[in-house]
């Protein structure tokens, strides 16, 4: 029999990200599956509609807040805004009537997840993704406060690889108390075949992600310049935006580099296709990973990579099977890998045909949602004796 699931998140489409393909991908593979499936994601930004069908799923945003303790109006505010969240989520027949809550990114939605799911008495499964833990939890107490909470009151809390359950563990060890699973995330099957759109007309090196410090773009466009340095006659396109992109785009100018690449802002998940079938090399330089579903996607698409060993990187990139690892904040490791690959066609095809059978294999969404099925069913059983 289907499932009633709501899934909680603090952001969703068309906000682009790890965290919304997730949601969204394992929304509606168990919307294929027979389940009923309900997405509340915070209002963020404040112009998008409270309600809304997204690829078949029902859609409530509501403006997730907490308190600002400084500001002497703002208990106040709070109380008025988190009984509209909470009416609002009681008018909904399918919340109302849901049999399990699935938190997705813990931050400030965590005390609104937690006093929903007592009030209806439904189980509640905390899926973390990385900033939650590494970035939101460990800014302030109160954070730190509102995280511990959450994982405590959880019947299962998941993790999208080893390396993320085992921070999560060394910090929150006896709210997760042994109730930590990994389920890592996935690409899709329409993903792997993609149409070929030519969208450059030199060959080029692809990376994407968000134009954020610890995304590691300013190592990335160091190592190009040494590149071109060494008569690289590869293209460098960067797709995605960020608070980074000024200082990137200053960089590029000052290191000489700017011609020769493009930054080419957000694009759509549907045409980020093309970008990853016609590159040459796939890149991902972060400093802090606890995934990276990008490179999934880049696998997918049959693209070799190059990836910097941390976080939970190296549980995606087998090193010499399905990618080539190297450290972190290092430009010149970053551009003698890359030089390398580029020049040895048949490795770098080789690598490119491994990753794309592991993604097969291993990442589709629809075997992580049939691993998250399993968790919430483990859930349920636990909570009916």
């Amino acid at each position: 029999m289907g499932l009633r699931i709501v899934l909680i998140t603090s952001s969703f489409y068309p906000n682009s990200g790890g965290l919304e393909t997730a949601v969204l991908s394992l929304g509606s593979e168990f919307q294929r599956k027979g389940h009923e499936v309900t997405v509340v994601a915070a209002l963020w930004p404040k112009g998008l509609p409270a309600r809304e069908s997204i690829q078949g799923l029902r859609v409530l945003r509501l403006p997730f807040r907490l308190p600002r303790m400084s500001r002497p109006w703002s208990l106040f505010t709070f109380v008025i805004r988190f009984t509209q969240c909470m009416h609002a989520m009681l008018a909904e027949d399918a919340i109302r009537n849901a049999d399990i809550l699935n938190l997705h990114y813990p931050t400030e939605n965590s005390f609104y997840a937690r006093t929903i799911a007592r009030r209806l008495g439904v189980p509640l499964v905390t899926s973390l993704h990385g900033n939650d833990i590494m970035q939101f939890a460990a800014s302030s107490r109160r954070n730190h406060r509102t995280v511990s909470r959450v994982l405590r009151q959880s019947g299962a809390v998941t993790a999208n690889s080893k390396a993320l359950l085992i921070h999560a563990e060394a910090e929150f060890a006896r709210e997760i108390a042994g109730r930590g699973v990994v389920v890592m995330n996935g690409t899709s099957i329409r993903a792997l075949s993609p149409t070929p759109i030519s969208t450059c007309d030199r060959p080029y090196i692809l990376a994407v992600g968000r134009l954020v410090k610890k995304k590691g773009f300013d190592v990335l466009l160091r190592a190009y310049a040494l590149m071109r340095s060494q008569n690289s006659r590869w293209r460098l396109v960067i797709v995605g935006d960020g608070p980074e992109r000024k200082n990137l785009e200053d960089l590029a100018q000052s290191l000489g580099i700017y011609q020769d690449m493009s930054f080419a802002g957000d694009i759509s998940h549907d045409d980020i296709w093309s970008y990853y079938r016609d590159a040459d090399l796939f890149i991902l330089p972060s400093r802090v990973e606890p995934f990276g579903i990008v490179l999934l996607e880049a696998m997918a698409a049959g693209l070799a990579v190059v990836a910097t060993n941390v976080g939970g990187v190296p549980e995606v990139v087998s090193d010499g099977e399905t990618g080539l690892l190297v450290n972190p904040e290092s430009p010149q490791d970053l551009a003698k890998t890359a030089i390398e690959l580029l020049e040895n066609n048949f490795v770098r095809e080789h690598l490119g045909e491994k990753g794309r059978k592991r993604v097969e294999r291993e990442f589709t969404w629809n075997r992580r949602a049939c691993q998250m099925m399993s968790v919430y069913r483990d859930v349920l059983a636990r909570s009916a004796v």
